[in-house]
């Protein structure tokens, strides 16, 4: 007999429904505790009323939400039913106007950027967003590029003429921040994309596997401070002009920031994988200086929790070569999702909107436009991001 309902029922849309409800209680639950059991009470419920009773699709869907909201309630009583019922109650109604909201796209980002990106936003919906200046305590590129790439999808559904109407939303999960890492699980099809971009020489080696984006950065527009302990003296009055006396630390998979630094006529260049290593080797002194983007703050320091860096002044490096998000080809989403980026990215750079957010977010920083760039290439000059 269960065998029977099984068949009657339609678990394509019961499989949908789990899908989508467990995406709306994360974007609801305060607690990844509380998000947890809620998805559990999802998925036991599910299976119960699919192995135990004979209703049509829509009044089964009715009656499950039902009595999820009730069964949680009462588990919860107390913890944010207010915020559940909005949960619910906007996934029945999405329902109930005949569109069913699709399962969120989900994108991989570095273990603490999530938490970082809901700082920046405080509340906002992304797509309202237009003043991208940001706080001391965020992540700059990594939080503004994962705010662009919605933005980038949003502004290609404003296109009547575009077919490629891509409407997941995205759902943004930690994952390695082990930059080649994750290059590589992209390349292998196992994550769509990561909401961080990558400089297009790590690419190109792997273009049978990856779309590459329109470029985020252009060529040589990434201007990157020498970044130092505010107690190394050595280092802040070094000026450029003894860099022999100066050590350094980056990692040789970020190809950029490693033929720059290589260039130098430093006393030592070490590779390490991971950022957090290197910021605790430069706090140390292990290490003088390693590279970061100049920072929108006043005397363009970078704080993060217990650590503390400062620019060597008025010395720059400018790092040839563009960054591009990167899109794996084997991935069932990846065709689509690469279209309607490029489109939107088109779309933002030719409104001027993609170039101000980086300047107003601090990642290209005006301020440092006379500093000595002191790897500059001859004959090389542009100002694509400081001029428009």
């Amino acid at each position: 007999m269960r065998l029977i309902l099984i068949k009657k029922i339609d678990t394509a849309l019961l499989t949908q429904t789990c899908l989508n409800l467990n995406f709306h209680l994360h974007q609801y639950c305060g607690t990844f505790r509380l998000y947890r059991c809620m998805t559990s009470l999802v998925n036991h419920f599910t299976l119960t009323w699919v192995l135990t009773m004979h209703l049509p699709a829509d009044l089964l869907l009715i009656n499950l939400l039902v009595i999820l909201y009730r069964k949680i309630q009462k588990k919860f009583s107390g913890n944010k039913p207010s915020l559940l019922f909005i949960a619910i109650t906007s996934l029945f109604s999405s329902y109930a106007s005949g569109s069913p909201p699709m399962p969120p796209l989900t994108i991989s980002t570095y273990s603490s950027a999530v938490q970082e990106y809901q700082h920046f936003l405080q509340g906002r919906n992304v797509q309202d967003i237009d003043d991208y200046r940001m706080s001391n305590n965020i992540t700059r590129r990594v939080i503004l590029e994962m705010v662009l790439m919605q933005q980038a999808f949003q502004a290609n559904l404003q296109q009547p003429l575009d077919t490629n109407q891509y409407q997941r939303p995205i759902h943004f999960r930690p994952g390695s921040d082990d930059y080649n890492r994750t290059l590589m699980l992209i390349n292998d099809g196992k994550i769509l994309t990561h909401s961080d971009s990558y400089w297009k020489k790590d690419l190109l080696s792997y273009r049978k596997t990856l779309y590459i984006s329109e470029a985020t950065i252009e060529y040589g527009q990434y201007i990157v401070g020498l970044y130092t302990s505010p107690n190394n003296h050595k280092a802040l009055n070094n000026r450029g002009k003894n860099l022999h006396m100066l050590t350094a630390v980056s990692n040789k998979h970020w190809s950029a920031d490693w033929e720059a630094l290589s260039a130098l006529p430093l006393k030592n260049l070490r590779h390490v994988r991971h950022w957090r290593l290197m910021a605790n080797m430069v706090a140390k002194q292990d290490t003088d200086f390693f590279l970061i983007p100049f920072q929108g703050t006043e005397n363009h320091a970078m704080i993060r929790k217990n650590l503390h860096f400062v620019p060597i002044p008025g010395i720059k490096i400018a790092l040839y070569d563009s960054r591009h998000f990167a899109i794996s080809k084997i991935h069932p989403d990846g065709a689509a999702i690469i279209k309607s980026l490029n489109n939107g990215i088109k779309i933002m750079k030719k409104q001027g909107r993609w170039y101000r957010a980086y300047r107003e977010s601090g990642v290209i920083d005006d301020r440092v436009e006379r500093w000595t760039t002191i790897n500059l290439k001859r004959n090389y000059s542009a100002h694509i991001y400081s001029k428009r």
